[in-house]
């Protein structure tokens, strides 16, 4: 069951201190979306402690940790790892 909650992604979106950087991402766990003003979104896939070890590395002054958005779970079932869309959606006629 751990590794199941592992596997599971979880949409996160922190702000750090003005001038900080994000620290290098430990395993690619995590896929950045946007970068604004020091408030970073993204994806998290990974177990909890390693990326509350990565947090903890940078000067995050607010978190926020939960579940994925809908449109977020549909690109990931959608896509493949190199953010293509995924053959079957080509054919389709549903690449974007």
């Amino acid at each position: 069951m751990a590794e199941l909650r592992d596997r599971a992604p979880r949409r996160v979106l922190f702000r750090l201190t003005p001038g900080d950087t994000i620290a290098a991402i430990p395993n690619g766990e995590f896929q950045s979306g946007d970068s604004i003003d020091g408030r970073v979104t993204g994806t998290w896939v990974g177990s909890s402690s390693e990326m509350l070890d990565w947090l903890r590395s940078m000067h995050v002054t607010d978190l926020e940790i939960g579940p994925p958005t809908m449109e977020e779970l549909f690109h990931r079932l959608y896509r493949d790892d190199a953010g293509k869309p995924s053959e079957g959606d080509v054919a389709c006629g549903r690449s974007r």
